[in-house]
């Protein structure tokens, strides 16, 4: 399961990543729509204002998904569940955040492209992911106890230095 949940991580990760340049909400891409709209509101206006707003790479929704895609690939590669729920929760938080303000600024939600769908399936997938990461599991069998070790300088049947053999250097 550890090898499926890092795939699948991977695979989420890429799909997060990749959808953020694909048509979002009424030919909406991710990459022009400014990151702030998700916490001050969308433009008033018609829906299709949205599609023409235009924003720096870095400053707009596009680049946050590329970064959250970014950490859920690190996660699976890593093997940290962490890293992968992380970039997952962070990612549905914003996509609730875009729906709630467009659904606020215009009264309905248009319908899905598909880079919307491709990117919700991504960010579910990498939840679903961060389930099936789990740490190695450590051999549970017990350590057979290490042989009993005589005192330095005891004698015994063997001699001081250790039992007596063809190769002991003792006379025969």
């Amino acid at each position: 399961m550890r090898t499926l949940g890092r795939f699948l991580a991977l695979a989420a990760g890429v799909a997060m990543m990749m959808s953020a340049f694909l048509p979002w909400l009424g030919g909406m891409k991710p990459y022009r729509l400014p990151v702030r709209f998700l916490f001050t509101g969308m433009p008033s206006g018609d829906l299709a204002r949205l599609a023409d707003q235009s924003s720096t790479f870095v400053r707009s929704a596009g680049f946050a998904l590329v970064v959250l895609g970014g950490i859920v690939v690190l996660g699976a590669l890593a093997g940290s569940r962490i890293l992968v729920w992380l970039g997952s929760i962070v990612g549905v938080a914003g996509i609730a955040m875009l729906y709630v303000q467009v659904l606020v600024a215009y009264d309905r939600v248009p319908g899905n492209q598909y880079g919307a769908s491709i990117g919700q399936a991504g960010v579910l997938v990498a939840v679903v992911a961060g389930f099936l990461i789990r740490k190695r599991s450590v051999d549970s069998r017990p350590i057979a106890p290490a042989a009993p070790t005589r005192p330095t300088g005891s004698t015994g049947p063997t001699g001081p230095t250790g039992p007596a053999g063809p190769f002991a250097g003792g006379t025969a």
